[in-house]
């Protein structure tokens, strides 16, 4: 799997937005404006990459994808952007993204 430019730079975006001051309103704005797609991504990487790693250590990115579009389907965008909004993405997307080989 590769990662397209808008996925790429919503996750840079979301990295620079959680270090900021205002990071809650900041990420949440920023996640209300990705498809469910793009948004499954970014829950994926962000649990792919806890050091505890709700992702277990056997698990594969694409298995971790799966169960995040599930939550996506099955929570909502809203409950899922809440969820998401308010992990300290700016440590678990690099690192998620490094676990995934993605960079």
């Amino acid at each position: 799997m590769t990662l397209t430019v808008q996925l790429s730079d919503t996750i840079d975006a979301l990295i620079a937005a959680d270090l900021s001051s205002q990071a809650h309103s900041s990420m949440r704005q920023i996640l209300e404006n990705v498809t469910d797609d793009e948004l499954a991504h970014v829950m994926a990487l962000a649990l792919f990459g806890r050091a505890d790693g709700d992702a277990g250590e056997g698990a594969t990115f694409e298995q971790s994808l799966d169960d995040a579009r599930e939550h996506v389907n099955e929570s909502g965008r809203d409950r899922t952007i809440t969820y998401v909004g308010g992990k300290p993405l700016s440590r678990y997307l690099p690192a998620g993204l490094k676990r995934a080989g993605l960079r």
